[in-house]
């Protein structure tokens, strides 16, 4: 019985430590400035799809996608334009696991 508060109690704990460390209110920023990160740029390519450019095809319209990366949630904004450019770009990974970015 002890055992088990014991660890209710260490689980409780480590939950909010957690959730303190995760930041729940977005980063807005643009896609021009995203992408001088080369580490965001990975998550953004992990974690988003092209098919969005497909479903809402405006060249006028700005595009928003969610992206989490070093415990934050980012909001990233761009254009039509911007986005295309952005899936085009060449990702390289070199032998020690760091990002690169080229033809930026």
């Amino acid at each position: 019985m002890k055992t088990t508060i014991l660890l209710l109690v260490f689980s409780s704990l480590s939950i909010g430590l957690l959730a303190e460390n995760y930041q729940s209110n977005p980063i807005e920023i643009q896609l021009s400035k995203a992408i001088k990160n080369p580490y965001l740029v990975q998550a953004m390519y992990l974690q988003l799809d092209d098919g969005f450019l497909n479903d809402e095809i405006s060249n006028n319209a700005s595009f928003s996608r969610d992206v989490f990366f070093n415990s934050k949630y980012y909001v990233i904004t761009g254009t039509y334009e911007e986005w295309v450019s952005f899936f085009l770009m060449d990702i390289i990974i070199n032998e020690n696991r760091h990002p690169a970015v080229s033809d930026l």
